[in-house]
Order: C-alpha cells, then sequence, then structure tokens
C-alpha cells in the first residue's frame, strides 16, 4: 500500500459539505438538444457554459466487497489534468450520498486519501485495498452550466454524453450515456426537483433516473439488474425529534420504492413488485408520522396518484401470487386434475404478463415521473424545515400516541367470526401497524421490541394466506370464462375443494398467532 501524503486537499471534508445531492434524468437526443434553450433554464439565471473530458474509472475487488458495503470508488481525470479520487457512500437522505473527494498523484486508488478527507471506513474495507481492480470506465463529454435561483440557491445542470465500458474485456458491453444531472452547489436541495419538474415536463423522452452511473455499470458487469430493495431498518440519530424519525422514515420509504422501480422494470420478477409495493404502504404510513410531528402532509392530488400507482402494483402482486404460489400449490394436490386445466394454466399466464405489461408503461409513463419528483420534492421540503418543526410532543410520547391509535382498530376482536371483507380490513389495519411499529422500534431495545413485532408479522402472514385463499374465486372468475364449460367446471371445483380443506388449517393459525399476539405486552406502554 502507498503511503498517504502528508497533506490532502479534500474537496470535501467530514461536514455537511461531504454530501452530494443531485437529480439524474435520462433523456433523448432531440430532447438534449433542447435543453439549453427551453423555458425551465430561462426562468433562471444561468452561466456560460464548461465544458470538459471526464474519464473515470471504477475499482473494486472481485468479489465486489466495496459495492456490497454501499461504497463506489472512483478515480477520474478531467481533460488531461491531475487525477481525483472520490468515494461515495450510500446516504439515509434522499438523493443524497456522502462523498470524500481528493487528488491523487497517479490513477491509482488509495483509500487512505479517502480517510484523510473524512471518510470514516473501517478497517476490513482498507484492508481490502491490495484487491482492488478496475472494473468499468465512463467516458464523458459534460457541458455544464451554474443555474442561479431567486433564493441564492446555486446548482450545477450537465449535460453528459458518453459510454459506460467493462475495463480488461476484448469487444466489452457498452452502455450508452445519455443524461442531464443537476447537482446542488449551495442553498436548498428542493429546488432541484423545481427545476427537474419543469425539465420533464417541458422536453419530450425525458424521465427521472433513479440508478447512478456506478449502478448501472454493475449492472452491466454482473449482467443482472439489482437486486430487489428490502426495507431497511430507519436510522435515528441519538436525541432525534419527533419529526426527524418522521422524515427518516418517509426517506428510507421512498428509497424503498425507488430501489425496486428498475427490477420491475426490467425483469419478471415478483419480488420486486412485493417490495415495491410494501415500499408504497410505508411510505403512507410513514407520511402520517411526519404529519402528527408537524411535518407537511401528502396533499390529496399525490395520496390519489399513489393510490393509481398501488392498484397496478396489487394487480401484478395478486397474479404473481395465484401463477406462482397458489395454483402450483392447487396442481400439487390435485395431481389427477392438472392435465386437464391446461388451457386454465396457459390463461393464467397470460393475465399475469398483461397485468405485468401494464404496470411497465405506467411506470415509463410522464404520470410515474411526476409522482416520484413530487415525493422526492416533499422529502427534501421535510428535511429543510426540521430545524422549525417544535420540539414537542417528544419521539417517544408521539410513539405511544400513534401506536396506540393504530392498535386500537385491532383489539376486541372476535377473530373466529369475521366476514371476508372485515378479515380483509384486519390484514391492511395489522400491516400499518406492523411497518408503524417497525419505523419507531429503534426508540426501544430490541429485547423489548422483538417478540412484539415478531408476533404481528406471524398474524399478519397468516391472514394474507387467508386472503389468497379469498382470491381463488376472483382469479377462477377471470381466467377460466374462456374456456370450455368442462374444463371450467373441473378448475371450479379443484380450486374450490382447495379452499375448503385450506381454511381450516389457517383458521387454526391464525387464532394461535392471535391468542399469541394479546399475551404479548406492546413495546411502547
Amino acid at each position: 500500500m502507498r503511503q498517504p501524503p502528508l497533506h490532502v486537499a479534500c474537496a470535501k471534508t467530514v461536514s455537511e459539505d461531504a454530501e452530494e445531492t443531485e437529480l439524474r434524468l435520462g433523456t433523448s437526443a432531440s430532447a438534449a438538444a433542447k435543453l439549453w434553450k427551453s423555458a425551465a433554464l430561462a426562468s433562471f439565471g444561468v452561466a456560460i457554459p464548461r465544458v470538459r473530458k471526464l474519464v473515470s474509472v471504477y475499482w473494486d475487488t472481485p468479489d465486489l466487497r466495496l459495492r456490497d458495503r454501499g461504497l463506489a470508488l472512483r478515480v477520474r481525470r478531467i481533460d488531461a489534468g491531475g487525477w481525483i479520487q472520490t468515494l461515495k457512500a450510500d446516504s439515509a437522505d434522499v438523493d443524497t450520498r456522502r462523498e470524500y473527494e481528493g487528488p491523487l498523484p497517479d490513477g491509482q486508488p488509495d483509500l487512505q486519501v479517502a480517510r484523510a478527507c473524512g471518510w470514516s471506513g473501517d478497517a476490513s474495507v482498507i484492508a481490502v485495498e491490495q484487491n482492488l481492480r478496475p472494473i468499468f470506465s465512463t467516458r464523458i463529454v459534460r457541458t455544464a452550466r451554474d443555474v442561479r435561483f431567486d433564493d441564492g440557491t446555486v446548482a450545477e445542470v450537465a449535460l453528459d454524453r458518453g459510454a459506460i465500458t467493462l475495463e480488461r474485456r476484448r469487444r466489452a458491453p457498452r452502455e450508452r450515456v445519455l443524461e442531464i444531472e443537476i447537482e446542488l452547489t449551495t442553498g436548498r436541495a428542493s429546488r432541484l426537483y423545481e427545476l427537474a419538474y419543469r425539465l420533464v415536463a417541458e422536453l419530450p423522452s425525458t424521465r427521472l433516473l433513479l440508478a447512478s452511473k456506478s449502478a448501472r455499470g454493475y449492472r452491466l458487469l454482473t449482467g443482472s439488474p439489482i437486486p430487489a430493495r428490502r426495507a431497511h431498518d430507519v436510522e435515528i440519530p441519538r436525541r432525534s425529534s419527533a419529526a426527524m424519525i418522521g422524515y427518516r422514515a418517509f426517506a428510507e420509504s421512498l428509497a424503498h420504492v425507488q430501489g425496486n422501480v428498475e427490477r420491475v422494470q426490467r425483469t419478471a420478477d415478483a419480488e420486486g413488485v412485493h417490495q415495491m409495493r410494501v415500499g408504497v404502504r410505508r411510505l403512507r404510513v410513514a407520511a402520517g408520522i411526519g404529519r402528527k410531528a408537524g411535518l407537511s402532509a401528502l396533499s390529496n392530488p399525490i395520496v390519489d396518484e399513489l393510490r393509481w400507482v398501488w392498484n397496478l402494483l396489487g394487480n401484478s402482486r395478486d397474479a404473481d401470487v395465484f401463477a406462482t404460489e397458489t395454483w402450483p400449490q392447487i396442481k400439487r394436490e390435485a395431481p389427477d386434475a392438472a392435465a386437464s386445466t391446461v388451457g386454465f394454466e396457459a390463461n393464467v399466464a397470460t393475465l399475469r404478463k398483461t397485468t405485468q405489461r401494464e404496470l411497465r408503461r405506467a411506470l415509463a409513463s410522464r404520470r410515474f415521473q411526476f409522482i416520484m419528483l413530487s415525493l422526492g420534492w416533499i422529502a427534501t421540503l421535510q428535511r429543510e424545515a426540521l430545524a422549525a418543526c417544535p420540539r414537542k410532543p417528544g419521539p417517544k410520547h408521539l410513539a405511544r400516541q400513534v401506536l396506540s391509535r393504530r392498535a386500537k382498530r385491532i383489539v376486541d376482536i372476535d377473530i373466529n367470526h369475521l366476514t371476508d371483507e372485515r378479515r380483509h380490513r384486519l390484514r391492511i389495519d395489522t400491516k400499518k401497524l406492523r411497518y408503524l411499529a417497525e419505523f419507531l422500534a429503534p426508540l426501544y431495545g430490541r429485547r423489548e421490541t422483538g417478540r412484539y413485532l415478531q408476533r404481528l408479522a406471524a398474524v399478519q402472514t397468516t391472514l394474507g394466506g387467508l386472503n389468497d385463499l379469498t382470491a381463488i374465486k376472483h382469479w377462477v372468475e377471470i381466467a377460466a370464462a374462456t374456456l370450455p364449460a368442462r374444463e371450467r367446471r373441473l378448475v371450479a371445483r379443484t380450486c374450490s375443494d382447495y379452499a375448503v380443506e385450506r381454511a381450516p388449517v389457517l383458521a387454526r393459525q391464525l387464532a394461535d398467532a392471535w391468542r399469541k399476539l394479546g399475551r404479548t405486552p406492546p413495546f411502547w406502554i
């Protein structure tokens, strides 16, 4: 390992300046040609353009250990100048990453430079430096202009043209880059969304780009889209206010949604759809925490738009569950009927593909771009408002208030005598309570929260199984409608027999899970 320089002139230091906040917009050649003459940019003060050639090489270990730790290591040369190393790390804030940047004498990375610039990486990461290899590169021609907003906010708007290429491979695959980057220089991050919203509205084929160049490079390297993004624990700083918890919950839920968009668009993966749908539900629950803590609430139009996304995700998710879980289980338990229901199975597969196609079309629409930009805009407004939010109620007082109110919806219920509609409502209430409890659990000890959350999850899972049984009738009606009468009757009888046999088993499991939950003291009391 090379010795670090005695003095490193860091572009970013261990302060708020060590943050990079930017939005990326994918665009087309025709839209890019109109960028600098757009009405959106004409609304602000725009400086003269700067044109630079950027050659960036990304480094990682052969087993991609940096990526797995949420890090991206880049060495860049600008025009014919010197080398700059940038280490980027994930952040809990929306569209923001921690960035540690300093000069290098040559194109070889040195993690000690990042440490000198404020990165507090652990020794295990430093130890992999000897195994670092160049894995992909970007060659970009960047035309950039500074934009000044009326409140003094300054951002750099850049049009990037170029490609991402794998290193050390003959005939390596390439991914074309044509995108607009809007990066905050100083001031309010919410103004970036204002500008991005106007550009998407004005320039055809311009859309919010959720994957960074490094993420796209890794996708090119591995040959597969990023894995489905699951829910993460909410990072709650010490001595947090209730408003901070509300913001962090909202930001994490938005990242949960954003992290699955590309996977849903590019694959027929059921898990991506499921996780994105969970993210939308968590987003609405998180917004409720923020509203109680004094942050701005979701407007009715945004709630309606989220309901549109939710319904599309729900249709696709229900088709996935029936096609990949429920129907295969029915066939296993009725093998004699399986060979005579080929037409039904083909119809189910067609319906699943139809819901997937409708969902992908919606995610590519300008309507969805506006939804995601609006949610990001709200998150940054919440972050900017944190300092002005009242300190009361305190976080634990708020937790007791909102959790007790939500829990009242599921107490004193006779679990053995529920209609399908009431059981469906109970399932939704249980989900909302679970997401709310998960957001607020970091305020309490793991011993206090672990058992309650585990037993609440068991109730939710069993209610989900019963809901899947109820959905069978719906799928039989729509997927068997065009079949010959004989096959239609066989499908209906086979599915009905399965539901009749399975329902008592799940009902007993629910009663047992419900009894255990009732015996578990809520951790917030």
